[in-house]
């Protein structure tokens, strides 16, 4: 399934969902773990597939995804952690962290590769830690998921070591993993902040903003035209919504196109 794991290896796949949950802003498409697990249960070589969250016990279609996914894979190398939402000082708490590295310190005689879905940088010390221990490891986040320490330790690495595999990227092997988790049932998943325009926008105001993305999509934008959600900061990357639309991949600028013409329509 893996292709970038050495044929024999025993590969362990763990997942910080509360991690990844930012990661879908940036893919602007959402997960499906659900049929991501399924696949992973069908290939011989991953020997564990392990998932980490929170839940809040208030959000009910929440609390039920979480039920589900319990129930329903049952295999002994399937492992599901998810513990309460915190609020402390009026912020969301949900860092599995600790949790999870205890889980694959004490699995770690069991697995050759380690793929890690997270982009946390306390995950730094225990990489390093399997590394030592000879194991490979390979780290799947998104630009401004990634910490920085992560990201300048694992390049001083061999691939064939340790890599980090950026799925917003496309190619070979990304496209691979973009495959199995993508969620077709709901092809859209925008940054809050553009989501939060378009839900206040009128129709004129939404008009302009997909004339703007057809023009980006035909590299015949015209600086003139100005719609005002590029001026719009993103919170987590700092930077306009002008610069994250136009370099989205042309089929993450169709979706968006395709959104907004449902909408005006």
């Amino acid at each position: 399934m893996f292709n970038f794991c050495s044929t024999g290896h025993r590969v362990g796949i763990y997942l910080d969902y509360s991690n990844m949950h930012y990661t879908k802003y940036t893919l602007w498409r959402d997960y499906d773990v659900s049929w991501f697990i399924s696949q992973c249960n069908q290939d011989d070589q991953i020997t564990k597939i392990a998932m980490y969250g929170a839940y809040d016990p208030k959000n009910i279609p929440q609390y039920n995804r979480t039920r589900k996914l319990i129930k329903k894979f049952t295999l002994t190398k399937n492992y599901f952690y998810f513990k309460k939402l915190e609020n402390k000082g009026g912020t969301n708490k949900w860092n599995v962290d600790t949790e999870m590295w205890y889980d694959i310190a004490m699995d770690q005689s069991l697995r050759d590769c380690l793929i890690l879905f997270t982009g946390d940088g306390d995950f730094l010390y225990p990489i390093q830690k399997l590394i030592s221990l000879g194991k490979s490891i390979v780290v799947v986040s998104t630009k401004w998921h990634i910490a920085k320490e992560l990201i300048d330790y694992i390049n001083t690495q061999d691939d064939s070591v340790c890599r980090y595999v950026d799925i917003h990227k496309k190619n070979t092997i990304t496209n691979q993993i973009r495959t199995y988790l993508k969620d077709d049932n709901r092809w859209i998943c925008l940054p809050s902040e553009l989501y939060k325009w378009i839900q206040q926008s009128n129709n004129q105001d939404i008009t302009i903003l997909k004339e703007w993305i057809e023009g980006a999509l035909q590299w015949k934008i015209d600086d003139s035209i100005t719609p005002q959600v590029i001026k719009i900061k993103q919170r987590s990357t700092k930077r306009d919504l002008k610069y994250t639309i136009f370099h989205r991949h042309d089929e993450q600028k169709q979706w968006l196109v395709d959104y907004l013409d449902a909408i005006i329509a």
